[in-house]
């Protein structure tokens, strides 16, 4: 099958989960091009860019896109996409977050396009802007167009904003075979704690510092706590201040963007995930967390929110999961029941096992080449 990735940039580090994906279609035989609106990662992979690095349209573009405006804006790359998209000539076309379909719609493409909602796309941007609402549903609603949410979770906080919204859940699954899972290391005298996010309000860093400051008070003495966090971005400053202020300098190190395998390094190394997201301010939600995904095939011990879309993952299983209140002293006393009181004294491989039967990224991008199949025969 000959697809086009549509995206913004190819590639931010946040968005590893793409890549993840184009590479599983190129090792399935799919002709893989991608399209995006300009290159930020050079790698082997032939990338049609339609905005040249510092391009003055690109910038008045996402400039109107943040003044809450996307059916005007989307004419400016209109005309460069549509020529594009005739060049190679697809027959389908992948795309990542509803603003990317807002291009791909106003340039009238004629081949179909499945776009998935992420996060932000389907909370942050409906909650606040009523021209994004306007054009989402109508491309929910055009003939050509299928929207697919991460989570069922997701789908319903964009149903909030826009009732008339159409499109499916789809879960697109994860490398879970290059992720190490491991047996129980049972308690340490140092207990590993990470969390891989881009540092962003509705990841709740925030509330993950607030937990540490408490566990750190009432931990026993012997027993030492460390929290990485993996990943960069705009609240940096806001978080070294916290950690600063809140005297935990010595449990907290912040490792910035590290590779892909660097991290599941980091990852197969500790003891506990947490990530207790949260509905950001300005409406921003998770959709699904991939990094809760792949510490799920890690078979860890993992502290979570609902806001993170995974209770609709985890229900009715005993797994080694807490869906916590997103609160730091919930979040604190939940970590110490599980180093000190050992919460769940056997933990075997059931949770990993899931993992590989259900979000193995092959079957998923199997059974979406069979959806899309399907879907271009009616």
């Amino acid at each position: 099958m000959k697809i086009v990735f549509y995206l913004d940039e190819f590639l931010p580090p946040s968005q590893t989960f793409v890549k993840t994906q184009i590479d599983e279609f190129i090792a399935q035989k799919h002709s893989v091009y991608i399209v995006a609106q300009r290159l930020t990662l050079f790698e082997p992979y032939d990338v049609y860019t339609l905005f040249e690095e510092g391009s003055f349209e690109y910038r008045v573009k996402k400039r109107l896109n943040k003044l809450g405006l996307f059916t005007f804006p989307s004419f400016l790359s209109g005309k460069k996409l549509k020529k594009v998209i005739e060049k190679i000539d697809p027959e389908v076309i992948i795309c990542q977050f509803g603003i990317n379909a807002i291009d791909l719609y106003k340039a009238k493409v004629t081949v179909p396009v499945f776009t998935f909602m992420q996060g932000y796309d389907a909370s942050k941007l409906p909650y606040l802007y009523a021209d994004y609402r306007k054009v989402l549903s109508d491309i929910s609603n055009h003939k050509n167009f299928k929207l697919f949410f991460v989570s069922e979770y997701l789908k319903n906080v964009c149903k909030k904003h826009i009732s008339d919204i159409k499109g499916e859940v789809f879960y697109f699954g994860i490398p879970v075979h290059v992720i190490k899972g491991n047996s129980d290391k049972g308690v340490s005298d140092e207990i590993k704690i990470l969390q891989i996010s881009r540092l962003i309000e509705k990841k709740g860093i925030f509330l993950t510092l607030g937990a540490i400051k408490i566990l750190s008070g009432i931990l026993p003495k012997e027993i030492k706590c460390k929290l990485d966090i993996v990943g960069d971005g705009p609240i940096k400053e806001d978080i070294i201040k916290m950690i600063l202020e809140y005297g935990i300098s010595k449990y907290v190190c912040l490792q910035g963007n590290l590779s892909y395998d660097q991290t599941l390094d980091l990852l197969a190394d500790t003891d506990i995930y947490m990530q207790p997201s949260i509905i950001a301010k300005d409406g921003d939600s998770e959709g699904l967390s991939n990094s809760v995904l792949e510490a799920m095939t890690a078979n860890k011990y993992i502290v979570t929110t609902e806001f993170t879309g995974i209770q609709e993952i985890i229900e009715h299983k005993d797994f080694p999961v807490s869906v916590c209140e997103p609160d730091a002293h919930v979040l604190a006393n939940e970590l110490f029941d599980i180093i000190i009181k050992n919460k769940y004294f056997v933990k075997n491989q059931q949770m990993r096992d899931f993992m590989l039967a259900n979000f193995n990224i092959s079957d998923r991008v199997n059974n979406l080449v069979r959806y899309i199949e399907t879907y271009k025969k009616k």
